[in-house]
């Protein structure tokens, strides 16, 4: 029988490292069932001259909301990406209560600055609990295939409300109630949990974002579900209660996969070899545990409308949810210049001033 589609006379790149090679693709019921030569089918795309490759994942992205304003998900759908992974950091948008959906907003422009305005007209609010968010996802549809973590962030509020951003330790209701949501998620279609222990990561009013406060019991409560249903993986931003030596150590006791991101380079430092030794030992002990990557060098633009990485210290941070106008009088400071260049000067941070 004839195909669906043939894509006739490409390049074949088919991802397991092999060169690439002349041959036609055949499509029926929307499975590839065969790579050839001469292949017949009732439509036929002409190939020549282009690649012919399996679509790419884009595993780490902030879609959460533009999935509801920009089904095609660009710019990633641009550069022959066909599934997108969203909720990274422990940032998604549900689970969310109504009282807290500017919350979410305000945390969102912080850590990966999203527009508040754009987020509170682009948002539809048909949903409150993950699954009800994920059905809301495929109501509006999509061009390129779509999932998400469920954020530890987002899950913390909606649990402890206010006092997610407030109290450290959850009490056993909380974490029995905030496991069985990632249950949920992960049963109607999430891609697991995810969240952040990172420095870098101050939300509403500069404090730490909710992930921050939790500790490693939390964490393993929070990801256990995924091991029993033997489906989902866990994305980590590291640090504080849970560093990227320890991962693998959570994996193995977890049973769950774990991604973490990112693997980075840092001029005259030996992060980079001392990380790799640590996920060789990790893997020759059986974790499942991987690093993302960047595909580029990491920069930064600094400046003073928008100072992320000095955010961490506690005159910028106390700066973050105050209006221009209170930002430049501080920074026309005498005393509070002093006082942000000695926080600077003092970090044991990577980030230092010039």
């Amino acid at each position: 029988m004839d195909a669906d589609l043939v894509i006739r006379g490409g390049t074949v790149v088919d991802g397991t490292g092999a060169p690439g090679y002349r041959a036609d693709v055949a499509v029926r019921g929307g499975t590839i069932t065969e790579i050839g030569e001469r292949l017949d089918g009732r439509r036929v795309l002409e190939a020549d001259g282009h690649i012919v490759a399996p679509g790419f994942l884009d595993i780490h992205t902030h879609y959460d909301a533009q999935v509801f304003w920009d089904p095609e998900l660009s710019p990633s759908s641009w550069h022959g990406v066909t599934s997108v992974v969203a909720g990274n950091c422990g940032f998604s948008i549900a689970p969310c209560r109504e009282e807290h959906r500017d919350l979410i907003a305000r945390t969102l422009h912080h850590v990966e600055d999203m527009s508040v305005p754009t987020l509170k007209a682009g948002i539809p609010w048909d949903f409150a609990t993950f699954p009800e968010y994920l059905a809301s996802v495929e109501r509006h549809g999509t061009v390129v295939n779509f999932t998400a973590y469920i954020g530890h962030t987002a899950l913390r509020l909606f649990v402890m409300g206010d006092e997610a951003y407030e109290r450290e330790a959850a009490t056993d209701d909380e974490l029995a109630r905030m496991a069985a949501a990632v249950r949920e998620a992960v049963e109607a279609g999430s891609a697991g949990f995810s969240t952040t222990a990172a420095p870098t990561h101050s939300g509403d009013g500069g404090r730490p974002v909710p992930s921050r406060l939790s500790d490693l019991r939390e964490f393993e409560t929070l990801i256990t579900p995924l091991g029993q249903l033997g489906q989902g993986i866990v994305e980590v931003t590291p640090g504080g209660a849970w560093p990227t030596q320890d991962l693998a150590d959570i994996q193995l006791r977890t049973g769950v996969p774990i991604t973490w991101t990112a693997l980075l380079t840092r001029k005259g430092s030996t992060y980079l070899e001392d990380v790799l030794a640590q996920h060789a030992r990790g893997i020759a002990a059986g974790a499942r545990v991987w690093p993302q990557i960047t595909v580029r060098p990491l920069t930064f633009r600094m400046t003073m409308a928008d100072p992320f990485v000095f955010n961490m210290r506690p005159s910028f941070a106390a700066l973050m949810d105050r209006p221009l106008e209170a930002r430049l009088a501080a920074f026309g400071d005498p005393a509070w210049r002093e006082q942000a260049l000695s926080e600077l000067e003092d970090s044991d941070r990577f980030f230092h001033p010039d």
